[in-house]
């Protein structure tokens, strides 16, 4: 992982990443918090990816949001946009991911 000016300040495990292209952070919490946004942001940022999704299977309501990080402007929170189609790209990538 780095910093804005190319620093290494660590690395960074995203749980999924769906055709080179969409960053997937799972929880299984109670609710969303800002730390796990936080998380997402930063993987997309530093990874340089545009796309991103956080899945929360903990809540009695399961959550989803996607983010796009756009460097000029910085984050947009775009819930609801396509999200289903993403959901299940990550979904099935991570099914497939697992060792038969």
């Amino acid at each position: 992982m780095r910093d804005e000016d190319g620093t290494v300040i660590g690395e960074f495990f995203a749980d999924l990443l769906v055709d080179g292209e969409l960053v997937v952070e799972l929880k299984a919490t109670r609710t969303i918090a800002p730390e796990h946004t936080a998380q997402l942001l930063g993987y997309l940022k530093s990874s340089g990816k545009q796309d991103g999704l956080l899945i929360n299977f903990g809540s009695c309501r399961f959550q989803i949001k996607k983010y796009v990080w756009d460097p000029s402007r910085g984050r947009r929170d775009v819930s609801g946009t396509g999200t289903l189609s993403l959901l299940l790209s990550a979904l099935l990538a991570f099914f497939e991911a697992i060792p038969q």
